[in-house]
């Protein structure tokens, strides 16, 4: 209901929302009477500023992650960017025991531990930053895979037309032949392949010959290959 509802209203109706937050911190206050249990268990609860700061931190990434989803339905971000202000929740309490935890005595304190505006603020700019980091990383390996296909581009073309030449079908030995290249670099291009899935591996059992390994189209069902097919069970025996 609170998704739909920001869903309606965007951005501008995060001061609609303060009301509702004034009524959930009331009832913050009443969990407080039991804040403290035994063992030093206990109930770490936000400031009342610190609570607005963080549900307005929520509004908002809760908006960036639609406006995403709406864009692009198969972007995983969208998923990332809404758990933000949750993750930002968990680091201001961190925070705050960080700061705090050499005079933190439940037994001698009468008052209760509460996170503060600037613990919220740092937990936000930390997850600001990381998701930031996260977004930059993401880009250097999509360029960096981009720059490797294009590298393994003609190396590929060469398993393919040898692949063709043989009736769809090739093995190891077949591929070094046609390429003279070592295995070394052989099964390096052949295991880039099965991972971009251009190609497969299939392992086969002819009549009067060894089992061994042949390399196929993906997908691609070739009649002698299906028929001399080792299935799993087979290998195990």
């Amino acid at each position: 209901m609170v998704l739909r509802s920001i869903q309606q209203r965007g951005v501008n109706g995060i001061d609609g929302y303060i009301e509702e937050l004034a009524l959930l911190h009331s009832k913050i206050e009443e969990i407080s009477e039991i804040s403290q249990y035994k063992d030093g268990i206990f109930i770490l609860r936000p400031t009342m500023e610190a609570a607005v700061e963080l549900y307005k931190y929520r509004v908002e990434t809760i908006n960036r992650a639609i406006c995403l989803f709406n864009k692009d339905l198969t972007n995983p971000d969208s998923g990332y960017i809404a758990r933000l202000a949750q993750n930002a929740i968990k680091l201001a309490g961190v925070h705050y025991l960080g700061r705090v935890y050499q005079d933190l005595s439940l037994s001698n304190n009468e008052e209760l531990p509460q996170i503060e505006l600037e613990d919220v603020r740092w937990a936000i700019k930390k997850m600001e930053h990381h998701f930031r980091m996260y977004v930059k990383l993401k880009e250097i390996s999509e360029e960096a895979t981009s720059k490797l296909t294009s590298g393994y581009q003609a190396d590929w073309q060469k398993v393919l037309d040898t692949i063709d030449s043989k009736g769809g079908k090739a093995s190891i030995s077949d591929i070094m032949k046609r390429t003279r290249w070592k295995s070394k670099h052989a099964l390096e291009i052949l295991q880039s392949m099965i991972l971009a899935k251009i190609i497969e591996s299939k392992r086969i059992k002819p009549p009067r010959s060894k089992e061994h390994v042949v390399y196929v189209r993906y997908g691609a069902k070739i009649p002698e290959v299906e028929k001399w097919l080792v299935r799993d069970e087979e290998a195990s025996h």
